[in-house]
């Protein structure tokens, strides 16, 4: 029995001593946080334009009323895609259908001139076509190719900033350990949607417009870890 157990004893030795090689000790790491932020002007030479149309019609105009309406924006303004953003419909007393709908372009600043004539032109009895207002805020895209750019601007700064902390703790290896973007209230522009009344034909000022946008990155710097040289 005795034996039994002598011969057990480095066994356990050699599994204790090979556990203790596949955990060597890891030192924490060093962190340094910190803020980055970077603003950009989106600029916009276009403008949404909203359009709502009143009509009043019978059961057989109404088979046609979409495509009819269709048809006229293109004579508004056949420079970009027509969307129609509310479509409602409800039967009067006379049995007529009285139809009201919503309808958007984003066109270039420069054709907007003369648009608010055109609708009038386009109306008839019984159908109404009446420019709501002019939108300048920039489009999705605009936006999201100026964030692009101030995302790309904060990695740059948090590059020089890993080389600044090098150049002070030389005996230390630093790397981007995390980096979360925040972005800022949506862009707000100098001159916001404006309503066709307030303006008159104030389309023919063509006015070039900008929007600002802030972002701000919580950026994390992290020293690389390494074994200590007697516990590799």
């Amino acid at each position: 029995m005795k034996n039994i157990i002598w011969k057990l004893i480095p066994a356990v030795l050699v599994l204790s001593g090979s556990v203790a090689i596949a955990a060597p000790y890891v030192p924490p790491m060093n962190k340094v946080s910190f803020n980055l932020s970077e603003d950009a002007w989106v600029a916009t030479d276009t403008a949404k334009v909203i359009v709502t149309i009143d009509a009043l019609l019978n059961q057989k105009q109404m088979q046609d009323a979409y495509s009819g309406i269709i048809n006229k924006l293109k004579k508004l303004s056949n420079k970009g895609q027509w969307h129609i953003t509310d479509f409602q419909r409800s039967e009067t007393k006379a049995n007529l259908e009285e139809v009201t709908v919503t309808a958007e372009i984003r066109l270039p600043v420069g054709d907007l001139t003369g648009l608010r004539n055109t609708a009038k032109k386009l109306s008839s009895q019984g159908e109404t076509y009446t420019i709501q207002h002019f939108d300048y805020h920039p489009d999705l895209a605009a936006i999201q190719q100026t964030k692009a750019k101030l995302r790309e601007k904060i990695y740059q700064d948090a590059r020089e900033e890993i080389e600044r902390l090098s150049s002070v703790y030389p005996e230390s290896e630093f790397k981007l350990n995390n980096i979360n973007f925040i972005m800022g209230p949506m862009p707000v522009s100098y001159m916001r949607t404006m309503s066709v009344k307030s303006m008159g034909d104030a389309s023919a000022a063509a006015p070039s417009l900008s929007n600002r946008i802030k972002m701000t990155a919580n950026v994390v710097l992290a020293e690389r870890s390494f074994p200590r040289k007697g516990d590799r």
